[in-house]
C-alpha cells in the first residue's frame, strides 16, 4: 500500500506548498519505493519481487504526474514576501 506517498504528494501540490513541482514528483517516487522496502525488508525472493514491483509502480506514477500533473500543481516555488502585494 503506497497511499501515504500519494497523500504526501497531494499536499505537496497544494496551494499551501512552497516545494517545486519537480521535487514533489521526485519525492513521490522515493516515498513509494520506501513504502515497498519497509513492507518487504528481507532478501527473500518474494520480498525482492515486491520491491521490484514497487519500483515499477513508482516509475509509472512519476511518468503520470510528469505528463499530466502540471494543471494540478497549485503550489509556488518560493514563499511570497508579505510586503509585496500579489499580482493581479
Amino acid at each position: 500500500n503506497y497511499n501515504e506517498a500519494c497523500v504526501t504528494h497531494d499536499l505537496c501540490y497544494s496551494a499551501a506548498s512552497f516545494t517545486p513541482r519537480d521535487v514533489c514528483d521526485a519525492n513521490l517516487v522515493l516515498d513509494i519505493i520506501s513504502e515497498f522496502v519497509d513492507a518487504h525488508p528481507t532478501n527473500s525472493f518474494r520480498d525482492q519481487m515486491y520491491r521490484y514491483r514497487g519500483l515499477q509502480i513508482a516509475r509509472t506514477y512519476y511518468v503520470g504526474v510528469w505528463l499530466f500533473g502540471r494543471r494540478e500543481y497549485e503550489g509556488s516555488e518560493s514563499p511570497q514576501d508579505p510586503s509585496i502585494p500579489p499580482e493581479h
